[in-house]
């Protein structure tokens, strides 16, 4: 019955795909409306990150643009008919369609000459390999894959890393805009730091006159999909016995993409604090006195604190 159930799920969901992509040639027939910028995202819920420092900018500069959202906490959380009939539609006749990650409904399309596709990536840096950088390992795509490639612009952190981007995107460098990532120019900005370290005080009120090690690991597994963090890693119990006494507090902020939360021992929970429901992790950077990460991109902008990583 499972398997039967599965079948049924699956031709499903191919069937409104299809839909979507028929829907998608009916609307290039309509005018692109050249005030409209359409954000996307697959991985969050909020108007956040990247999404919140272009809107913002969008807004203080009075910018005649209408900014229009559609929001999923991950590619695998069910859309409507209606979703796919309106993202298809903002797809199809917005000037400008803004992307913050792996966003599959749009690789299969053509996008029109007139509507620019812009990619801003969630993470800094070039840390690791991914997207087509990843051909012929586990996981990796199929060099004939159409993911990414039809990215108008995407926007990095640095002209030292575009060609990393270009590689992994599948596209021209000359495609790739060094123009720095937006949600960086909090670390510049001291009246929103202190803003946000007084919020985060009162919001986690077991930081408050403690020193906070965040331990921020990325995930594991092929992508959203697969993601997991193998827990059994951590010692809990020399953590705390070494760090309790010496005024920390360990919060843990696991990726977003891995769906088991972490389970803090009830011995432990005066010490262990889980901030993963924290979408934004640059926010927390701002009360962390010592970084332990692995192969995240969170390094690069910890670094600009100029604060301990381990």
């Amino acid at each position: 019955m499972r398997k039967i159930k599965r079948k049924i799920r699956k031709i499903f969901n191919k069937s409104k795909k299809a839909f979507f992509r028929v829907l998608y040639l009916f609307f290039k027939i309509f005018p692109v409306n050249d005030k409209r910028v359409a954000f996307l995202s697959d991985s969050r819920e909020t108007i956040s990150g990247n999404f919140k420092y272009i809107s913002d900018e969008i807004s203080s500069r009075n910018a005649d643009l209408n900014a229009v959202y559609v929001l999923k906490k991950t590619n695998s959380a069910a859309k409507t008919i209606w979703e796919y009939t309106r993202i298809a539609w903002l797809i199809a006749t917005s000037k400008f369609v803004i992307l913050d990650d792996f966003y599959p409904l749009v690789y299969p399309l053509k996008i029109r000459k007139n509507v620019n596709l812009i990619q801003v990536w969630h993470a800094v840096g070039a840390f690791k390999t991914f997207g087509f950088s990843r051909v012929g390992l586990p996981g990796g795509p199929s060099v004939n894959s159409k993911n990414h490639k039809n990215y108008t612009w995407a926007i990095v952190s640095s002209a030292n890393v575009a060609p990393f981007y270009a590689e992994g995107f599948g596209i021209s460098q000359h495609k790739v805009l060094p123009l720095g990532a937006p949600r960086t120019d909090i670390f510049f900005d001291e009246d929103y730091k202190s803003g946000v370290v007084e919020r985060l005080k009162n919001e986690l009120p077991f930081i408050k006159d403690k020193k906070v090690i965040l331990y921020a690991p990325t995930f594991r597994g092929n992508g959203q999909r697969s993601a997991y963090y193998n827990y059994d890693w951590i010692d809990f119990s020399s953590l705390y016995r070494n760090f309790k006494n010496e005024n920390y507090v360990f919060l843990f902020k696991i990726h977003p993409f891995v769906r088991q939360p972490v389970n803090i021992p009830e011995e432990y929970k005066d010490f262990f604090f889980d901030v993963s429901s924290f979408r934004e992790i640059n926010d927390l950077l701002l009360v962390t006195d010592l970084l332990i990460t692995d192969y995240s991109s969170v390094v690069f902008e910890f670094s600009l604190l100029r604060k301990k990583t381990i």
